[in-house]
């Protein structure tokens, strides 16, 4: 819509009146109507094609909270079908919610409405990004060519343009946004997965060299650029950058105004339980649970805060409150597998464990592709002795979870203990590139791990003293 030619003919109108001429008064009346019509002609023509028959009524399995929140935009709508604000507003209360067919026809209501708005186009990529990519990366675009400073659309234009194959539009997307956003780490990351998808031999020490001179250094970075060095075996390099990955902090989230707007409409409770997780992990356990407490207060119908709110009495060593509070859960949402499975864990750890092997059952049989359930099932069934169901179990949940260290090792050093030595060097050969390339260094657990995986492929490795000299080479 061009707003400056209507602009610049009313004013010359305007002008023109002072003429005083009854022709020239006329000829103003006449035009003014007509700009009238041109300018507004795209809101009036878009209020008559709306029918509130278009508007998708709000989802009937949303809970109650969410429900409230979304019959009152849609309310809100109805009122006013050509506002395309209103439209966006509801579309991104049905986003947050994860009402995604809904919200897609909404944000491209409100794009019609507003064409030069770069939210909604952006936000339907986001959504279609799960459904296809083609797709996603033509509404980027959109969103793109309406404001092409938001560097988020760029990041998620290049990310498209990779996935697409498109590396080589990819690669000059990049070098725009480092040009002129020299210190962004999503875009260096891409770069680094560019450049290992392209087979470049670059040098990977180099590129993170480059990168933190502008300021960009994060654990992500590192492990990307140990993974190019890895194909291209230059095993000092991925030895020198996994190491340099645990001392360095991992990659802050992205700065995404458009995203933030759209979980400012959460009526679930699911950012609050996000950041009373992140309590959690912080040790600021009374936080965490007074914001659970308030949660389960306010969604009833929810499981999440509820569960969190008895791990949070676990984690004060309330152990009586929690198992009354998970005992509640159960009854009340006996097909949870998250509860099941936490049930188990608390079995586990009082020794019950045939009421444990119980509830871990119950876990999969809903879940049956939860790893960390089907693991500790093989181990508890390791303590009781009965070890091929056991590493039938760590078989099954490395299918599961093939990127779980932990549970590659519980199945490694069973695997040793049963003296199945072929299957054990199978599986460490399998594990030794996810070793390499994946690294979790806060977490002091998995360092364990990876050491133990390191001993185990040292051991691998080591020729066998069963074999003398003379054997190897050929003498009788």
């Amino acid at each position: 819509m061009n707003e400056e030619r209507p602009r610049e003919a009313v004013e010359t109108l305007s002008s023109a009146t002072t003429a005083g001429t009854g022709r020239l008064r006329s000829l103003l009346l006449t035009t003014a109507v007509a700009l009238i019509v041109t300018v507004g002609g795209w809101q009036l023509l878009s209020r008559e094609q709306i029918s509130l028959s278009d508007i998708p009524t709000p989802p009937a399995r949303a809970t109650a909270a969410v429900s409230e929140l979304l019959q009152h935009q849609y309310a809100a709508l109805t009122e006013s079908p050509s506002k395309a604000d209103l439209w966006g507003n509801y579309a991104m209360g049905l986003m947050q919610h994860e009402f995604f067919s809904e919200a897609l026809i909404c944000f491209g209501t409100a794009e019609k409405l507003d064409t030069n708005d770069p939210r909604w186009p952006y936000l339907s990529g986001v959504i279609l990004e799960q459904q296809s990519t083609e797709q996603a990366l033509l509404a980027f675009r959109r969103s793109f060519g309406k404001r092409p400073t938001n560097v988020p659309t760029r990041l998620r234009v290049i990310s498209a343009e990779i996935a697409l194959g498109n590396l080589e539009v990819a690669a000059k997307e990049i070098s725009d946004v480092l040009n002129s956003f020299p210190g962004q780490q999503q875009a260096w990351l891409l770069r680094l997965q560019l450049m290992r998808l392209q087979g470049a031999e670059a040098d990977s020490l180099d590129i993170i060299r480059r990168a933190s001179e502008v300021g960009a250094n994060s654990r992500e970075l590192l492990l990307e650029a140990s993974r190019l060095a890895l194909m291209q075996r230059h095993t000092n390099a991925v030895a020198l950058l996994t190491e340099q990955a645990k001392q360095v902090a991992p990659m802050s989230n992205a700065a995404d105004p458009w995203m933030d707007l759209v979980r400012t409409f959460d009526a679930s409770g699911a950012i609050a339980a996000i950041e009373a997780d992140r309590m959690r992990a912080e040790g600021r356990i009374a936080a965490a649970k007074d914001k659970l407490i308030s949660l389960v207060s306010s969604q009833p119908d929810q499981s999440r805060p509820a569960l969190n709110l008895a791990l949070s009495l676990l984690d004060e060593g309330r152990v009586a409150e929690a198992s009354l509070q998970l005992q509640d859960l159960r009854e009340r949402f006996p097909s949870d597998p998250l509860i099941r499975f936490h049930t188990g864990v608390l079995f586990s750890q009082q020794n019950r464990v045939d009421e444990a092997l119980q509830e871990l059952e119950q876990c999969l049989h809903f879940k049956p592709d939860y790893g960390a359930a089907r693991s500790l099932s093989g181990w508890l069934r390791q303590q009781q002795g009965d070890h091929e169901q056991a590493l039938r179990e760590y078989q099954r949940a490395i299918i599961d979870e093939p990127a779980s260290i932990p549970i590659r090792v519980m199945c490694l050093e069973l695997l040793r203990a049963l003296d199945r030595e072929e299957e054990h060097r199978q599986l460490l050969q399998d594990s030794a590139p996810l070793f390499m390339t994946e690294a979790s260094a806060d977490d002091p657990e998995l360092q364990k791990y990876r050491q133990q995986l390191v001993d185990l492929q040292t051991s691998a490795n080591e020729p066998d003293s069963s074999v003398s000299p003379d054997t190897e080479n050929g003498d009788d």
